[in-house]
């Protein structure tokens, strides 16, 4: 995931929202991630699959594998803080 500052997103807006399209985009304040810029339909589709509990033997191949392949960014794993 790229990382852009909030005085980069200021001065670039449309070039950061159109790489947004293509990936999520994380805006830091003071070098924290404080927002992340993604399609809605890409959104909506990470908001549908929390809201609803379903058997591992139930998901389709393309969203299990994307869960399996996904990774924890070092800046949110608690273990790589220790």
């Amino acid at each position: 995931m790229r990382k852009v500052t909030s005085k980069e997103f200021d001065r670039e807006m449309g070039a950061i929202k159109a790489m947004a399209r293509k990936e999520p985009i994380t805006i830091t304040d003071h070098e924290r991630p404080t927002w992340v810029i993604m399609p809605f339909e890409e959104y909506m589709k990470v908001f549908e699959v929390n809201k609803v509990a379903m058997k591992v033997s139930d998901l389709d191949r393309d969203l299990l594998a994307r869960i399996l392949s996904s990774k924890v960014p070092e800046e949110f794993d608690p273990e790589f803080n220790k």
